[in-house]
């Protein structure tokens, strides 16, 4: 669990800290090797091959790879907005859940272009194709938890990705 985000809040919400339920390393959400793309690998190639593509055609688009080792995330969560307070519980909840959740294998199925909620920018993204199911039960395990803190639930029909470069879109406020 990541928490707090380096995200911005699309609006002040004064005292929290910005947070996204994301399978990691430091958590039992995962085995003890997070999704990383090392250089030189065939994910890494086939990442790095995507993305100057899409750069080629995109110029404004952004990539992820700012580490010589970046991880590919798989949010179980919208970007959710805590208060200190709620950080604690929050964590007590996910670990609570990670440990009745035994590993599984999931893999990417294909490309995607998806937008924040708020239309302000476009995600190239690697979708989820095996582990979708197990994902989908993560996230719906996880909503009395975010209900409770008044948090929304994850989308009811998700779209687990990782998301591999951005760009902003052309926004006008009204």
């Amino acid at each position: 669990m990541y928490i707090p985000g380096n995200s911005q809040p699309s609006r002040l919400l004064w005292g929290a800290f910005a947070a996204s339920l994301t399978p990691t390393g430091n958590t039992p959400f995962t085995s003890t090797h997070p999704c990383l793309l090392i250089a030189g690998s065939a994910l890494f190639k086939l990442v790095s091959r995507i993305v100057g593509s899409a750069k080629s055609a995109v110029p404004a688009l952004h990539d992820f790879s700012s580490d010589l080792e970046p991880e590919l995330h798989i949010s179980l969560s919208r970007p959710i907005y805590l208060r200190a307070h709620q950080r604690e519980d929050l964590k007590r909840a996910v670990k609570q859940i990670a440990e009745k959740t035994l590993p599984f294998v999931a893999s990417f199925a294909q490309l995607t272009q998806l937008a924040n909620d708020e239309g302000t920018r476009t995600f190239l993204a690697l979708e989820i194709g095996a582990g979708y199911h197990e994902f989908k039960c993560l996230a719906d395990m996880l909503t009395p938890t975010l209900h409770a803190i008044r948090q929304q639930e994850f989308y009811s029909t998700p779209r687990f990705h990782a998301s591999i470069a951005w760009a902003l879109l052309d926004w006008r406020p009204f």
